[in-house]
């Protein structure tokens, strides 16, 4: 099918509520047919398999630092929650469970969403 920008986004996706409840974010992706932006993904993604792709910064770290940044935190890094902020985040999961079961909400929260 194709995607309709009138129609209500929830209503065009085929997905019971259970499935969606595995997802921690849902992302819209839209293929917008545009044959500038086509021919220059095309011409990208053909060089990075023929091994001519150039990296470039678009950002403030080159893709090469980026790598070695992520790798740096995931070796080095080793984030914990500190009790009172663990005590806001169960007293709010709590609340809002208890809200959903009240409205009947159609797509559930549940633990994965807490430990998201």
């Amino acid at each position: 099918g194709t995607y309709d920008d009138l129609t209500n986004t929830a209503d065009q996706m085929d997905f019971e509520t259970t499935i969606l409840s595995r997802f921690d974010m849902v992302f819209l992706v839209k293929d917008v047919r545009d044959p500038d932006r086509d021919y220059n993904l095309c011409k990208h993604m053909v060089s990075l398999h023929a091994g001519e792709a150039v990296e470039t910064r678009e950002g403030p770290l080159s893709v090469q630092e980026l790598r070695k940044y992520l790798s740096y935190c995931r070796n080095r890094c080793d984030p914990r929650i500190s009790p009172d902020a663990a005590e806001m985040l169960k007293n709010h999961y709590v609340s809002i469970r208890q809200a959903m079961k009240q409205e009947k909400a159609t797509i559930p929260i549940t633990v994965r969403q807490l430990e998201a």
